[in-house]
């Protein structure tokens, strides 16, 4: 008895669900396709970008499939953007919105999440599912049902699964996206989507009614990320101002040791950047703010100069104008060589008659001729020369004094070598930072990837394992189906009496025996329906319970 009634209730949960699962070819083909994407160079555009070249929104109402929740998108931003690909090689976009709603019938004001999924089959992008999560708190009210949300679970929508993630009024879209690889998973989409903090989050202890199937997770990566753009260019902005407030040394060639400084802030700052970053997505976020910090360097080296050299304001203004259309106006560049510390070492300039490269060597090449330079001036190439030349113009042009123009040009090579090795340690640093990021991110998708479970009809059931009947079927839909259920009760017991009363008024006042005999049973038989109607949910939570089954939420 308790087997059948295990059934029973396996049916009507899985009726209307088609279990269709991947083969492994399926699963091999989406992990690959994800793994190419996710480590492309090139950008790869998939459904984020619609023809015109902007965010994939399709503006206007998203809807959930299986329930009558709607909100508007029409000009919400992107806040965190996912790619990957489904176990039919199809690629998937799945898009986060952050939605302040105010003054919606039936919600409380607060943050909204909205999540989007976009498929592209062939060359078309079309939405294939939707979520919206309120934030932890929200309320909602439907005479004569109301409730408060968790932030754990969408609106009656089975497109998504959040784990180790809370959507929180001011807070942020998850950060990993992944999807199951079978087909189909008690829901209607294609994959069974999850969106996690966390890459544990992504060991969802699952199981299906029917079969012995062996499911395995391939995660999406990172595409768009407005959240993390946001920390990580307030945390470089930081950074650029503790530059600008950087104590100048007396000697301009210690401004090299800058570097050190810049080592760490471009450290803590890229750790703001989230996991599962695709790598064309991690290399420009990096290098856009690495060239913050290389601009913030310059100035700060530039500055140092005309304070040591006292140039007033009004001075470097008339210097950047004297500069102005000349091939010195954005500063000079240099190349250093490595400088031979052997005795007989000398500068010789090495090249054509284009132009040549300065090197202190003891052994010069047979294009190499003598340069009468110190082993500190012997960098750079003959079209420094020209730039440092440039400069001396552009200081008498200015205006400088006899003191501050030899103070200038005595040290712009000092202040050229500071700039090289600061811009030089950035960019080390900068490719050192980045591949650290790619693999810690290869080692989070590969944790993924390896997850696996097998699934198989489960030895206890519905409601067995302690957990509640409202824990089971959920809050809301448990209170839409004990609503319809005295809908229907309440609705069965008029129909009833009705019936009964237009059989029994007309024998009355016929006062025909038969008659009256006969509408007096038909009452006897719509007393026992109504009884029936009446016991029938309580004789089922009885049964429930003694096989060990919680049907309280729904029943009581």
């Amino acid at each position: 008895m308790k087997n059948i009634f295990k059934i029973l209730l396996v049916m009507i949960l899985s009726f209307s669900l088609c279990m269709v699962y991947a083969s492994q070819e399926e699963i091999d083909n989406a992990k690959k396709a994800t793994e190419e994407y996710c480590e492309e160079d090139k950008e790869k555009k998939g459904c984020i970008y619609d023809p015109n070249n902007t965010l994939y929104t399709e503006s206007g109402k998203v809807k959930n499939s299986n329930f009558g929740a709607w909100i508007s998108l029409s000009g919400a931003k992107l806040t965190r953007g996912y790619q990957a690909a489904d176990s039919n090689g199809n690629m998937v976009f799945a898009g986060c919105y952050k939605v302040n709603v105010k003054n919606v019938d039936a919600w409380s004001d607060g943050d909204y999440y909205i999540f989007k999924i976009v498929k592209l089959s062939g060359d078309t992008c079309k939405t294939t599912d939707s979520d919206i999560v309120p934030s932890e708190g929200i309320k909602w009210s439907s005479w004569p049902l109301s409730g408060e949300y968790d932030g754990k679970n969408g609106i009656g929508s089975d497109m998504a699964t959040y784990e180790g993630w809370t959507a929180k009024n001011g807070g942020g879209c998850p950060l990993m996206f992944g999807l199951t690889a079978n087909t189909r998973w008690y829901t209607s989409t294609s994959n069974r989507y999850v969106f996690s903090d966390d890459a544990s989050g992504f060991n969802l202890q699952v199981f299906s009614f029917f079969g012995n199937e062996e499911y395995k997770q391939a995660p999406g990566c990172t595409i768009m990320d407005k959240d993390g753009h946001e920390e990580a260019e307030k945390c470089f902005n930081d950074a650029a101002s503790k530059i600008e407030n950087y104590s100048c040394p007396s000697d301009i060639s210690k401004l090299s040791e800058m570097a050190t400084d810049l080592e760490k802030y471009q450290t803590e700052c890229q750790n703001e950047f989230k996991k599962l970053y695709s790598k064309g997505l991690l290399e420009s976020e990096a290098e856009e703010f690495s060239n913050l910090l290389k601009t913030k360097a310059k100035e700060k080296i530039s500055s140092c100069q005309y304070s040591k050299c006292n140039i007033p304001a009004d001075k470097v203004s008339k210097i950047v104008e004297a500069k102005s259309g000349t091939k010195c106006e954005n500063g000079c560049s240099i190349t250093i060589k490595e400088q031979s510390e052997a005795e007989n070492a000398q500068c010789y300039c090495c090249g054509g008659s284009s132009g040549c490269t300065y090197m202190w060597t003891e052994n010069p090449g047979s294009a190499c001729g003598k340069a009468n330079k110190t082993k500190d001036n012997c960098i750079g190439t003959t079209a420094t020369d020209a730039c440092l030349t440039c400069l001396e113009d552009a200081y008498k042009k200015a205006g400088l004094t006899s003191a501050q123009k030899k103070c200038m040009v005595d040290t712009d090579v000092q202040k050229l070598k500071a700039e090289s090795q600061v811009t030089e340690d950035i960019d080390k640093q900068f490719e050192d930072q980045v591949q650290k990021d790619l693999e810690e991110n290869q080692s989070v998708r590969d944790g993924i990837e390896n997850y696996s479970f097998t699934s198989e009809l489960p030895s206890q059931g519905f409601g067995e394992g302690g957990e509640t009947c409202e824990e089971i079927v959920g809050q809301n839909i448990a209170k839409l189906i004990k609503l319809a259920l005295n809908i229907l009760r309440i609705a069965g017991a008029i129909i009833a009496i009705v019936n009964g009363m237009m059989k029994l008024i007309p024998a009355v006042v016929s006062k025909d025996p038969e008659a009256l005999k006969k509408a007096g049973n038909s009452c006897a038989k719509i007393a026992v329906i109504l009884l029936v109607i009446g016991v029938f949910p309580t004789i089922l939570k009885v049964i429930g319970k003694i096989f060990g089954y919680d049907l309280s939420c729904i029943f009581g």
